[in-house]
């Protein structure tokens, strides 16, 4: 009799079977061991043992108490009524009635009062006609000359220069807010306006033909010789 081949055929047909079901269970078996843990108790650890060298004494622990808040009496001075004045206002009485109006008013021009206008006086920098000081510049020149008087002190440290002022002639010929614009030293800054103070009344500048004040401006100089 001849033997039959099929048993050989069908192993060989689930070799591969076989060899993956064994990877998978090695596999699982290495995961298994690689998770697995001993557990530690804490129980069994052996107790550390710390000694100290030295005597030591640990200082009572003391509580303080909070004390108490004083308690705060308010004392009420004592009024004598008898030191009590009473001022009473004496209240004018009001009348009640609504004041009369007279339906027929009448107009009296003897009584009827103009309001004046009061004209506002802005100087300004120019005019058609500008101020005059009495015959002219040449009058200026001689008023200063014959009026200033060159400090002392500046004189002896050789001090000088040129002043310049400006100020207004108003409508009336008067000098008034005079300005230094520019300064050489304080004596002679104060000596200029002392003698700019003293001008007589100009003669007003005019615009339109009407008086005008104007800004003028003034050099003087002080020059030692």
């Amino acid at each position: 009799m001849k033997k039959t081949e099929k048993p050989k055929n069908t192993l060989e047909q689930l070799r591969g079977v076989f060899f993956q079901v064994g990877l998978i269970i090695s596999c699982g078996i290495t995961l298994v061991a690689f998770e697995w843990t001993t557990p530690v108790y804490i129980a069994d650890l052996p107790n550390p043992v710390i000694e100290l060298e030295g005597d030591f004494e640990l200082a009572p622990i003391t509580y303080s108490s909070v004390p108490d808040k004083p308690e705060v009496k308010m004392e009420q001075k004592k009024i004598d009524p008898t030191q009590i004045k009473i001022v009473v206002d004496p209240v004018e009485p009001t009348d009640p009635t609504d004041p009369v109006i007279d339906p027929n008013p009448q107009f009296n021009p003897d009584e009827w009062k103009e309001v004046e206008k009061k004209e506002e006086d802005i100087p300004v920098l120019g005019a058609g006609v500008m101020p005059k000081f009495q015959e002219g510049d040449a009058a200026i020149f001689k008023f200063l000359a014959d009026n200033l008087k060159y400090p002392k002190m500046a004189i002896e440290n050789q001090i000088q220069g040129t002043v310049l002022l400006r100020f207004i002639v108003g409508k009336n010929g008067k000098v008034r807010d005079i300005e230094i614009l520019r300064s050489v030293n304080k004596m002679l800054d104060e000596e200029a306006v002392r003698v700019v103070q003293q001008m007589p009344d100009w003669t007003p500048g005019r615009q339109h033909g009407k008086p005008v004040s104007v800004y003028y401006t003034l050099p003087i100089k002080f020059t030692l010789r």
